[in-house]
């Protein structure tokens, strides 16, 4: 029963997205230009803030980066079953990544 009933779904769902795929969704016109809709002032300021943006980004990867060489220059001792130290290092990077890009996005909030 639960099979027929996913092989159900998943066949209406397939007919469903053939049937929508020539509909191209609604035409929305002309192009839209920034410069018709903000002043200059609003565009200048949320160009600086993008570049801001873009630097705290790069950062935080240099941030990442970096923890993840000292982690690996560190390379702590594990003991155990194999798959539990592969899940204890792959735990200890996530955590790394983490807490090396969290200042940059602190910062870009």
């Amino acid at each position: 029963m639960r099979m027929t009933a996913l092989a159900t779904l998943s066949a209406v769902w397939i007919v469903a997205a053939f049937l929508l795929w020539p509909s191209g969704g609604p035409d929305l016109g002309a192009e839209l230009e920034p410069e018709a809709l903000f002043d200059t002032g609003t565009i200048a300021r949320n160009g600086r803030y993008r570049d801001v943006l873009t630097g705290l980004w790069a950062l935080g990867v240099l941030g990442q980066l970096t923890g993840l060489a000292l982690l690996a220059r560190r390379r702590p001792e594990l003991r155990g079953h194999r798959l539990v130290s592969a899940a204890l290092i792959g735990g200890a990077a996530y955590e790394t990544l983490w807490i090396a890009q969290l200042p940059f996005r602190l910062a870009g909030h």
